[in-house]
């Protein structure tokens, strides 16, 4: 991972593009500041509610992801299960014309991610019934797009809205 969590200008459009960007402790608490700032920003960027609030969703779900790696972490580590000064989450939200890229980091080192394709929908009855394992099925589900880039200093999962879906401006 040359920069993690920085998407590319080419990738996304025009150098007007507005980047919002959050460095929060690893800690649970945090986790309704990303969700409220990224839903903030996208409504700003005039998208449809349901499109806003599946966004909400799916930076929820990988921000949890982030967060609970850095709890095994301290776990290995024989830490006390919170998050320890230097682990932190990165979440870029890049607003542009045509779609919002999200995207959550962390350095609690990497794993072996599954294929974005391979996922059960969450409607799965197999799903519907199990305690947790639904998060990056939600974000495939969710997402317009979405890839999940890890090493062994940690994670970066990017998540794509498009937004053609627009409320109407007056």
């Amino acid at each position: 991972m040359s920069d993690p969590g920085r998407p590319e200008r080419s990738d996304t459009g025009p150098a007007n593009d507005v980047e919002v960007v959050l460095d929060v402790p690893a800690r649970p608490e945090y986790l309704s500041l990303v969700r409220q700032v990224v839903a903030i920003a996208a409504a700003g960027q005039g998208v449809r509610d349901e499109r806003v609030e599946a966004l909400r969703l799916a930076v929820s779900e990988a921000t949890t992801n982030a967060v609970e790696s850095y709890a095994a972490l301290a776990a290995d580590r024989d830490d006390d299960v919170q998050a320890q000064a230097g682990d932190r989450v990165v979440v870029r939200s890049l607003l542009a014309e045509d779609r919002i890229v999200v995207e959550v980091v962390d350095r609690a080192g990497g794993f072996e991610p599954p294929s974005p394709t391979g996922f059960p929908p969450p409607d799965d009855p197999g799903q519907l019934t199990a305690e947790r394992g639904r998060g990056l099925s939600l974000m495939g589900y969710l997402a317009d797009e979405w890839d999940i880039t890890t090493d062994d200093l940690g994670t970066v999962v990017r998540l794509v809205v498009h937004t053609p879906w627009r409320t109407e401006r007056a």
